[in-house]
């Protein structure tokens, strides 16, 4: 997210380090020297970027021995595709919505796949190539939402999942060998989304002009009180057993939804997820650490000292 790293910046500065900012320029690698104590790490991507130029710049961090915050590039490298993401989950045993991945609108629907269902594409994160009508009942409905993906975002191919209707949760974790989890956020749907898909689209994240903006409305506070001990146990359990499968280090979000059954199904996993001191995963941080934006950030620094 633009000024971020601005911020980032200024936090590490009221906690007494000295920084510098080094630009980078798409095509060319980035060279560093020994000076340095630790680097931060904000590689995520860009938006309907299919040439995953934050690949070549975990290269050059690697290259460098020195800590680093955040997820190596194998981990973010697996994390860009979700269809990766799902093999690892299954291979674990850590429950996940049944999927198959179209790459054409054509394809033919397994018979164990089950409406609704909802589309993504295969390789973005932040909401990108998700709408409102992203959730579909028909086959009709599927291969025209698995033909957007694919000529819209010009995506490799289209995520198929099955649709849990449940509470929406964000779950953040931090650590290396030693994993923290935090209290989970929720997702509340109102107004806007009545008789609807809860469902965060592109819109509802990021158009603060939206209705469906003000009616997605995050629940920080009282995590204890939202949830049973054994629905906060499975939730836990099920994010750091996800953290620990895909490798992550330092600090991801982990996606999930709770059914009305009390399964707990992992939807993905991002790693090196915003930290801008208006993401609800700072917020989330600075209230479990019972720290200030600065500190949170000072943490981040101190995770990656110990890797």
């Amino acid at each position: 997210m633009p000024g971020t790293d601005r911020s980032i910046c200024q936090a590490l500065e009221l906690k007494g380090h000295k920084v510098t900012r080094l630009p980078y320029t798409p095509g060319k690698s980035i060279k560093l020297d020994k000076k340095y104590d630790v680097i931060f790490n904000l590689c995520d991507g860009l938006e309907d970027d299919l040439d995953f130029v934050e690949f070549q710049v975990l290269k050059d961090i690697e290259k460098t021995r020195i800590p680093f915050t955040g997820n190596s590039l194998n981990t973010i490298r697996l994390c860009n595709d979700k269809r990766k993401i799902k093999q690892v989950l299954l291979k674990k045993n850590i429950l996940t919505p049944n999927f198959q991945v179209f790459k054409s609108d054509k394809q033919k629907l397994r018979s164990d796949m089950k409406f609704p269902l909802i589309i993504k594409p295969v390789c973005a994160d932040a909401a990108v190539g998700i709408y409102a009508d992203s959730v579909v009942n028909t086959e009709k409905q599927l291969r025209q939402r698995v033909k957007r993906v694919l000529v819209r975002h010009k995506q490799p191919a289209a995520l198929v999942s099955e649709y849990i209707a449940g509470r929406d949760l964000t779950i953040p974790v931090m650590g290396n060998k030693k994993i923290k989890v935090l209290d989970p956020t929720e997702l509340k749907y109102i107004r806007s989304f009545k008789n609807k898909p809860n469902i965060l689209s592109y819109a509802a994240k990021w158009h603060k002009g939206r209705p469906v903006y003000k009616d997605s409305i995050t629940l920080v506070k009282n995590a204890k009180k939202r949830f049973s001990k054994e629905e906060m146990k499975k939730i836990k359990f099920a994010a750091k057993a996800t953290y620990a499968a895909v490798g992550c280090s330092g600090y991801a979000t982990v996606d999930a939804r709770l059914d009305e059954k009390g399964n707990v199904y992992v939807i993905e996993i991002n790693p090196n997820c915003w930290i801008g001191p208006k993401s609800d995963t700072a917020l989330t941080l600075q209230k479990n650490y019972n720290v200030d934006y600065p500190g949170m950030i000072d943490k981040i620094v101190k995770i990656a000292k110990e890797r």
